[in-house]
């Protein structure tokens, strides 16, 4: 359909159309004001965001020389989202996402604000930070879903896989422009000034939401249900919706095996390729480049493949990569592996991401992005503990059999079930589209004539 053509169905059915898009694909999105506003303040905020994740575990280190407290920190900052992430998702349905990104946005910017003061006055103890931490876990639970949620309601479903993708794009421009430039405020000027510009940075979010205009918002969840039992409702959807079942599924055994592999980038770069602090930066900012790589060629030439073939793509490309990487015996190869294996990841959280809200029902779409943001944090610290304590296993002995095990059999192990997994769902898919669009059966008209 053209846009012309579009635009004339919209102003019938009495909404307001945006404007022709004249630019290239991959900025198509931006043609709806609310959500470049949104892309430009949050470009800002998380630039100021990385750079306090950099800064505040090199404070706390200074402060104590105790690794466990490391530990403590980052738990802080996790555990309330286990808590609050499924409560959040029915905030965002029964009330204004915009309000509610302007309140938490705030509140983000008192915490960093709050660092900041702490730090400069030579007040901050380490209770102070596991306390903050703590409090923008809290705070980051609703701000995280209620984001998300908030994308289709400026973009709509149309132009949802390029926003998606955009927003992508920025998070992996400022994960890796934010420790840097974090590292070079750290090192001449100190933490506090990491945590000021922070606070100062959440102000480009909240002037960016402010501005916003005419937001449409979807239709909301009723007020006069139980939260309890609206809840339920997001869990009843998920459940009942095969392709959103099986994105979160997918999504699980990802943070459960896929993910915890970063948390041996330590372990690689000092004992297997001896190329120390300096060579893991490199691996880490290759998983970087293959990310933000796979988000520009998605908001370029995305909309050209169905967003299921692309989610299973990058389901499969992932294991794969990461297949190679625990086999690999070269530093230099290994960044290639680690490219892919960036590359894959991304394709499938962006895919996955939008396939889950374009299948949602607007006033559940909050409740359905804090069931994915419940299972990316709960799983993901579950799955690094256990990776992490497999990894400890020298050897394993199989039918008195002695078999090496260490960290690269511990992502071996995982990246084999992670790829079986994977193709078993897209096997499963493409069987019951076939079935479902086969000549006289009843064919699912949420899953035909879509591109998903």
């Amino acid at each position: 359909m053209s846009d012309g053509l579009d635009m004339e169905l919209k102003e019938a059915a009495g909404e307001q159309a945006p404007p022709v898009w004249r630019g290239p694909y991959a900025l198509r999105a931006f043609r709806h004001r609310n959500f470049a506003l949104l892309w430009s303040g949050q470009m800002i905020s998380l630039t100021g965001t990385w750079m306090q994740g950099l800064s505040l575990p090199f404070l706390v280190f200074d402060m104590t020389g105790s690794k466990s407290l490391l530990g403590i920190v980052a738990a802080a900052g996790l555990v309330p989202s286990m808590i609050v992430t499924l409560p959040s998702g029915v905030i965002a349905d029964r009330f204004s996402k915009r309000k509610i990104v302007m309140i938490t946005q705030s509140l983000l910017l008192l915490q960093a604000m709050s660092l900041a003061v702490l730090a400069l006055t030579g007040l901050i103890r380490p209770w102070h930070i596991v306390a903050l931490a703590a409090f923008s876990g809290f705070v980051n639970s609703v701000d995280m879903p209620t984001r998300q949620a908030m994308v289709v309601e400026l973009v709509g479903k149309e132009d949802l896989p390029n926003a998606v993708a955009l927003n992508s794009s920025m998070f992996n421009l400022t994960r890796i422009g934010g420790p840097f430039v974090g590292g070079v405020v750290y090192a001449a000027l100190g933490p506090a000034w990491c945590f000021l510009l922070n606070a100062i940075s959440y102000l480009g979010s909240i002037i960016a939401v402010f501005l916003m205009r005419n937001v449409k918002a979807a239709r909301q969840a009723r007020r006069d249900q139980s939260m309890l039992k609206q809840i339920g409702e997001g869990f009843s959807h998920v459940w009942h919706s095969a392709i959103t079942r099986d994105m979160l599924l997918m999504t699980a055994i990802s943070q459960m095996l896929l993910m915890p592999y970063a948390i041996f980038f330590p372990v690689f770069a000092t004992r297997v390729f001896n190329v120390g602090a300096t060579g893991q930066g490199v691996m880490s900012a290759s998983v970087g480049v293959g990310a933000l790589t796979a988000a520009l060629t998605m908001s370029s030439i995305g909309h050209r493949f169905e967003q299921r073939s692309i989610v299973y793509f990058g389901a499969i490309l992932a294991p794969v990569g990461l297949l190679a990487f625990s086999l690999c015996g070269s530093y230099h190869a290994s960044l290639v592996c680690l490219v892919a294996i960036g590359m894959g990841m991304m394709t499938f959280m962006a895919s996955s991401n939008t396939i889950m809200q374009m299948k949602a029902p607007p006033d559940l779409c909050g409740r359905v992005m804090s069931l994915r943001a419940l299972t990316m944090f709960g799983l993901a610290a579950v799955g690094s503990y256990v990776m992490a304590r497999l990894s400890e296993i020298k050897y394993l002995h199989i039918a008195g059999t002695s078999v090496h095990f260490d960290v690269q059999g511990t992502i071996l192990i995982g990246a084999s079930i992670g790829l079986l997994s994977s193709i078993y769902f897209a096997v499963a898919s493409k069987r019951e589209r076939e079935r479902t669009t086969a000549p006289g059966s009843r064919c699912d008209e949420a899953s035909v004539g879509t591109d998903v």
